[in-house]
């Protein structure tokens, strides 16, 4: 196969392991999906309690595409655990340490400063830090808050708990966000724009008493 220089050569279909887990602690969630890093924030909240490989055809679609699990694996798996199948009944038991995992790169707090970053952009153009608003509870109680973006250097410290408390004048603002993270939005816009930043970009949260 001829690879030409100076061309971006898109490669899919590489093998993963389907995979299913689950997590006592947060209520007994259950978790389907390729074992490529993609439940990592998962494996970070907590520790899996049981995991399996999707080895079992009865419980996936007749025919199996190299390219769609999503509907021939996964979807099918989802809705027979959602009728009380046992996950063990799925696969072969795989042991929940050898599963992949992307860094993370959780918050880092030194004093009244948080070392975080963009973890994605919601539909609406809202920036979620990677920020839990466990570890913030005083958000909108301490006198003084911002998040400070880097490179750039730009600065958000306007708080509002709702959109509606918006200004309307496209000034981003620090909110709460309904996922359980620290968001910025802009009232009627687009945050992303606005600030010209994407996910993956550092931030430092700063809480001031004065």
């Amino acid at each position: 196969m001829m690879f030409p220089p100076k061309m971006c050569h898109p490669v899919h279909g590489f093998y993963r392991m389907a995979i299913a887990i689950t997590q006592r602690t947060l209520g007994d969630w259950y978790f389907v999906g390729p074992d490529n890093g993609l439940f990592s924030y998962i494996y970070a909240e907590q520790a899996v309690h049981a995991a399996v490989v999707l080895t079992n055809p009865a419980y996936h679609l007749p025919q199996v595409s190299s390219t769609f699990h999503g509907r021939d694996i996964f979807a099918p798996v989802g809705a027979h655990l959602a009728r009380g199948v046992s996950l063990h009944e799925l696969g072969t038991p795989a042991d929940p340490a050898t599963l992949q995992r992307i860094d993370v790169g959780p918050p880092q707090r030194q004093g009244s400063h948080i070392d975080a970053h963009i973890l994605h952009i919601d539909t609406f153009g809202n920036l979620i830090s990677s920020i839990p608003l466990s570890i913030v509870p005083d958000l909108f109680t301490s006198p003084h808050v911002q998040l400070v973006f880097h490179p750039s250097g730009a600065v958000v410290d306007k708080r509002r708990r709702f959109f509606a408390e918006g200004s309307g004048d496209s000034q981003p603002f620090i909110f709460g966000d309904s996922s359980g993270y620290v968001g910025v939005g802009v009232q009627n816009g687009s945050a992303a724009r606005v600030l010209g930043v994407g996910s993956g970009t550092p931030v430092t949260f700063v809480i001031t008493e004065s």
